[in-house]
């Protein structure tokens, strides 16, 4: 029987040929293309010093040293492996050792001889490590089940800090790094700790080892697995609705204030568009439909007149325009997709990286177009997008942990957990994915699938699986035509023809509330308008006409001449006084306008607002200005 072989260096020393014995004792190493090689070899250059670099090393000992090292040809030939001998020792050159690396880290073959080599345990480890990034030392010892400290803390002298190092064996591939911790621990500042994270180019290297499910090829579904899924589509409801969301936006009916969009308004206008909710009560998602649809589309009536010419005449158009413009959305996105989360500020936030994973995640949508995908599969997706030149794993942080406050808290109202950079992914990362589907099935561009579960981490964690409607594969550019949606025709009002008088046809009515801006509500099904009550909220004579337009198209198109005439009545009334600048409020009548003349004349509450003057002139004091416009609003005259 032939003597065993102890060590590498002994194969490679007497150039001694592979016997059977040998063979039957070796590790056999792939050869990986030679490009790959020298590729990840020049990465490892720019990113390790020598001594780091021989840490690395380190890892792949258990695995191989004391062991016969074959390399297996393309053909099948064994011969001995020479290119990872400068792994064992600390003296070897850095570009040996930097090559020897290089070879194990550029093939799959030998990569999972150390994968395999791997407890359970330490797999879990290496799975929490590659999707959260970052894992803080108690976590990792529940992981483990293992209570030995990980971290071993050198103190040194006066003049630097304390020195960190691995306790134990097996965490060589991954790094340590300092960043504030959840709570506050003394004079009420967030103290420093230590966690274990990794470089990028091993995180984009093992990531499809260690969490294979991310490069599946059927990560999507065809049907929604069984479990009681609550599923929301709104195509036809979003678009149906946006002309008139369209009207009610173009006449100031949501202003912008210091912190973004009015959320009065916002109320008020989807309680106008009687939009339907993902849930009832007080909770986020019991508003989260409205938020997105209005607010969004407030926000881009702020992109029309700030980046574009004109608007889009189709609501699918816009949505393609306003997803191919998501970057001037960026300073809104934090209170969009993370409203539930406190501490944000403005530093940490003026650079968030949710639009890039927004971006990516509708990447991934148009690869996917018509089938269900699960959105942690696609956030797991996300990590492997890209390449290792430009690999972008911190856009799933959102945020650059760098930037905390250490006396400023950020803190999940929701769940009533305090955040450090160890739960960054899953508070920031996954939920603004799940937010964001949200946004896209309020648009009507997705259909969403709720779970059954209660879950407690954030309002959006019941957001499970998505799939993209008609509408959204147009909006994201899957399509370059829409079928616009088949609407039923329902008459949902009638008008009176001899009174100003409508009554609703149907109950419960999604316009009901619309006429309350134009019209006063005299029964339950009956309003009743008149000109005081239609010229509520208009302030020129465009309004008038944008809310006649809104009348016409959602009350009834055909009117009665009664109706009719009320309309040019009020068209007719619009600014029938020119006002001259001076202490007064100065107005000049037309002398023609004989009917203004003798109201004004004939009104006794009316003529004790004004002072008469030569050549049709009245005078207004500044103070009785709004009385005297709201008394004109009386007969049908908008001043």
């Amino acid at each position: 029987m032939a003597k065993k072989i102890k060590t590498p260096s002994q194969t490679m020393l007497f150039g001694m040929q592979p016997t059977p014995e040998m063979i039957n004792d070796a590790v056999i190493l792939a050869v990986p293309d030679e490009q790959m090689v020298r590729d990840v070899a020049d990465m490892l250059d720019r990113r390790y010093t020598k001594t780091q670099l021989y840490t690395l090393a380190q890892a792949f000992h258990p695995i191989l040293k004391n062991k016969t090292l074959l390399c297996q040809a393309a053909g099948g030939r064994l011969f001995p492996c020479k290119e990872v001998m400068p792994i064992f020792s600390s003296t070897s050159y850095k570009e040996h050792l930097e090559r020897a690396i290089a070879y194990m880290l550029s093939d799959t073959t030998n990569l999972m001889l150390y994968v395999d080599s791997l407890s359970e345990e330490m797999k879990d480890l290496w799975r929490h490590v590659l999707v959260n990034i970052y894992v803080s030392e108690a976590d990792a010892q529940k992981i483990l089940k293992d209570d030995r400290p990980i971290f071993s803390t050198s103190p040194r002298s006066y003049y630097y800090h304390d020195s960190t190092s691995w306790a134990r064996p097996g965490f060589e591939l991954f790094n340590i790094v300092r960043s504030l911790s959840a709570d506050t621990m003394r004079y009420h500042y967030r103290q420093p700790q230590n966690y274990i994270t990794i470089d990028s180019l091993l995180h984009y290297i093992f990531f499809p080892l260690i969490c294979p499910e991310a490069v599946a090829p059927d990560l999507s579904l065809q049907q929604l697995p069984e479990g009681g899924y609550r599923v929301f589509s709104m195509e036809a409801e979003s678009y149906a609705k946006y002309h008139l969301l369209s009207s009610l936006l173009s006449t100031g009916k949501v202003k912008m204030t210091a912190k973004g969009v009015s959320q009065v308004d916002v109320k008020k206008v989807a309680k106008q568009l009687g939009l339907m909710e993902y849930m009832a009560g007080d909770g986020i998602l019991a508003t989260s439909r409205s938020r997105y649809y209005v607010e969004v589309m407030a926000l881009y009536e702020q992109l029309v007149s700030r980046h574009f010419k004109s608007k889009s005449d189709s609501y699918e158009q816009t949505l393609r325009r306003l997803f191919a413009n998501l970057d001037n959305l960026m300073e809104f996105l934090p209170s969009l997709l993370l409203p539930h989360i406190k501490g944000l500020r403005k530093q940490l936030t003026e650079y968030n990286r949710l639009q890039n994973l927004c971006m990516l995640f509708c990447q991934w949508m148009v690869e996917e177009p018509e089938r269900w995908v699960s959105i942690y599969d696609v956030l797991l997706k996300i990590f492997v997008i890209n390449d290792t030149d430009s690999y972008t794993k911190y856009d799933a942080l959102v945020f650059d942990p760098s930037l905390q406050k250490a006396e400023v808290l950020i803190t999940n109202e929701f769940s009533g957990k305090n955040i450090a950079v160890d739960s960054f992914v899953t508070e920031f990362g996954l939920t603004a994915l799940q937010a964001f589907s949200f946004m896209l099935c309020s648009f009507g561009m997705a259909e969403l699938a709720l779970s059954p579960l209660t879950r407690r981490e954030s309002p959006f964690a019941c957001a499970e699986y998505i799939r993209l409607t008609p509408l959204g594969r147009y909006a994201l550019g899957v399509t370059e035509e829409y079928e616009v949606p088949e609407q039923e025709h329902i008459a949902y009002f009638e008008l009176d023809p001899d009174r100003l008088i409508i009554r609703s046809l149907v109950e419960p009515n999604p316009y009901a509330q619309l006429l309350l801006d134009t019209s006063v509500a005299i029964s339950r099904n009956r309003f009743e308008t008149s000109a005081q009550s239609f010229l509520t909220h208009c302030a020129s004579r465009s309004d008038v006409e944008e809310k006649i337009g809104i009348f016409r198209q959602f009350v009834s198109k055909e009117l009665p001449p009664l109706w009719k005439q009320f309309f040019d009545s009020l068209l007719q009334h619009c600014n029938p006084l020119a006002s001259d600048r001076t202490n007064y409020q100065i107005y000049r009548l037309l002398p023609d306008n004989t009917d203004l003349i003798r109201l004004l004349t004939s009104t006794p509450s009316l003529r004790k607002l004004f002072v008469r003057a030569e050549g049709y002139l009245i005078l207004v004091k500044k103070d009785d200005q709004k009385r005297f416009t709201d008394e004109l609003k009386k007969y049908g005259y908008l001043l």
